[in-house]
């Protein structure tokens, strides 16, 4: 993705379970259970928001706001929940103890807010950034250019992308993440590439992303953070 017209946000939370037996679906498909969010997600110019969530009796409802995955000890949905920052709600639904939905919806919600470029959301656990072992923002070139941590290795971990555009979110589902690049991974923010895969929900990335090209379907995308100039331009890509 070219950086002239993208401004890339993360949004991180603690990882808690084994993340491969989740589904991770935007948060307006919470509808299809029958439940309500009073708002969407988006930009908004309010410094609060207070979203009221609604759901049939037979639900119990979890959440989150900082990309934890829900479970009882983030937060059980029991009245308006209230936003004074950005962040990225994350709901969980739960029939009965025995039968757990483990399916998670998300959006992101931008406080205080204003922007003519769109924006790219980026909500997953940190430790899929920063474990020691595997977070592919992990590592660096040794005094003898020697590549150290997982950084440099082919990972993919799962992430939630969110694609927003004139305040709204126009693009919104799972896929694969990776970091980018040769050298540059030895910097502290290292340019990523997004991978549609089916396996994530949707094999494309459905979206006109660059308006003098007439291509609205993408494999894969990157988030550059420039090259040499690193320190420097950052646009110039």
């Amino acid at each position: 993705m070219t950086s002239k017209n993208t401004t890339l946000i993360l949004l991180l939370g603690i990882f808690h379970f084994v993340f491969s037996s989740y589904t991770l679906l935007p948060l307006s498909e919470i509808e299809k259970k029958g439940v309500s969010v009073s708002a969407k997600p988006g930009a908004y110019k309010a410094a609060s928001l207070a979203l009221t969530i609604e759901a049939p009796q037979e639900y119990k409802l979890y959440y989150s706001l900082n990309g934890n995955y829900p479970a009882d000890w983030t937060g059980r949905v029991s009245g308006p929940v209230l936003l004074t920052q950005t962040s990225s709600l994350s709901v969980r639904l739960i029939k009965d103890r025995f039968s757990e939905n483990d399916t998670i919806y998300i959006g992101t919600y931008l406080l205080s807010f204003s922007s003519t470029l769109p924006i790219v959301s980026l909500t997953l656990p940190p430790a899929f950034l920063y474990d020691p072992e595997s977070g592919i923002y992990v590592g660096k070139l040794s005094e003898s250019m020697e590549r150290v941590g997982p950084c440099w290795l082919d990972i993919e971990k799962l992430v939630f992308f969110e694609y927003i555009n004139n305040n709204a979110a126009v693009l919104s589902h799972a896929a694969g993440i990776k970091t980018f690049g040769g050298l540059t991974r030895q910097n502290p923010e290292k340019s990523l590439r997004l991978i549609a895969r089916k396996k994530y929900g949707t094999g494309k990335f459905k979206y006109p992303f660059f308006k003098t090209k007439n291509i609205s379907e993408f494999n894969s995308i990157i988030l550059r953070t420039s090259g040499n100039d690193y320190n420097g331009t950052r646009f110039l890509d």
